[in-house]
């Protein structure tokens, strides 16, 4: 494997879809997905739902009109598909009849909805955060905010829930860095993460970092950094109880010296890496980058080398070391039986059964 992989840490680059700029730029391609079972749902940019059957590779009938204007996919704790729409409705598909049933109406724009343990339902908005059960919203006050260049909340990059019941939201502004909050939902308190004493060459963490990917395994959560589209070098930490501990800086800990025709040295500062995941099935962390697939193993120690495998990709999704490419991956999903899958805007779909790479459609 070769060296300069080494230096790669899990970031997650999660495309929230844009319904309005879509349809304003005519824009066309995938924006997101899920895998259920045996099949896979696909979101467009242009709001459309779609699903494969993922042994076939085929189209499976879509759901019944209204199948637009869609602007996030989630599921809940039992497995149902629940949509949020343009018109800032919440449904959830039934499967079976392929029809929406209506759960929630925000006043607000919606971003994503996720689900405690005991499947209790949060909208995430462009406010903060909602309880559908009682409807009450929850927002972060200015004391909450780490990065103080943008302070205001965000569209979030990355959503999850930890094991504790604790919405984790992160969010990406480029250059300008990013922002994390956590929310309890036990409490219905915003928490602040105790980031402030995190530094990355000299600098605070997250004035300068945005965060690309929120990993629970276990008990822990991972969350991943990345300093920019066009300095793609980032830092992985660990949180155990919302306090964390480094486990990475990617051009600090694997420095690799290049010597220049002028005797010069230019060390390298950091790969590009998109979308993560953890797959339950083997125990590792997943991501894709600009030079493949890699398949981090969580019994050894990832912030070594031989902890992590690289897998071959196709020349397209392995070309580009800056986001946002179309053909760039923007989402990862595991089957139940292990394998991943990877999500292009433009160049469909990628299966990845633990040894090869293949293209569905």
């Amino acid at each position: 494997m070769k060296n300069r992989v080494f230096v790669l840490l899990v970031l997650l680059f999660i495309a929230i879809p844009a319904y309005c700029d879509a349809q304003e730029s005519g824009k066309t391609g995938n924006a997101d997905m899920i895998v259920k079972k045996d099949r896979l749902w696909i979101l467009t940019l242009q709001g459309t739902l779609s699903a494969l059957n993922i042994n076939t590779g085929k189209i499976i009938a879509e759901p019944v009109e209204p199948n637009n204007n869609i602007v996030a996919i989630d599921t809940d704790r039992k497995g149902n598909l629940i949509i949020s729409r343009y018109d800032r409705s919440i449904v959830m598909l039934d499967e079976a009849t392929l029809t929406f049933k209506p759960l929630y109406t925000s006043p607000l724009p919606i971003y994503h909805v996720v689900f405690d343990q005991g499947n209790r339902g949060y909208a995430i908005t462009s406010g903060g955060v909602t309880d559908l059960s009682t409807g009450t919203s929850y927002s972060p006050d200015t004391s909450f905010f780490i990065n103080h260049q943008i302070k205001k909340w965000l569209v979030p990059s990355e959503i999850t829930v930890d094991a504790n019941n604790n919405i984790w939201l992160g969010s990406d502004m480029g250059e300008w860095g990013g922002e994390l909050f956590v929310f309890d939902t036990r409490t219905k308190k915003f928490i602040k993460p105790e980031i402030n004493n995190i530094k990355i060459n000299r600098f605070p963490l997250i004035t300068l970092y945005g965060v690309q990917a929120i990993l629970p395994v276990n008990n822990l959560v991972y969350v991943a950094f990345d300093f920019g589209s066009k300095h793609p070098d980032g830092h992985l930490l660990r949180f155990t109880d919302r306090k964390p501990d480094s486990v990475l800086i990617s051009n600090n800990i694997w420095p690799i010296p290049k010597v220049n025709p002028d005797g010069s040295i230019t060390v390298w500062e950091g790969e590009y890496a998109g979308p993560a995941i953890y797959n339950d099935k083997d125990k590792s962390i997943y991501f894709y980058s600009h030079y493949g697939i890699m398949k981090g193993q969580m019994d050894k120690d990832i912030s070594k080398a031989d902890a992590w495998a690289q897998f071959e990709a196709t020349k397209k999704w392995t070309r580009q070391r800056t986001k946002g490419w179309p053909v760039d991956v923007l989402r990862m999903a595991v089957a139940p039986n292990g394998k991943l899958y990877l999500l292009s805007q433009n160049d469909g779909i990628g299966v990845f059964d633990g040894k090869t790479f293949s293209l569905l459609n």
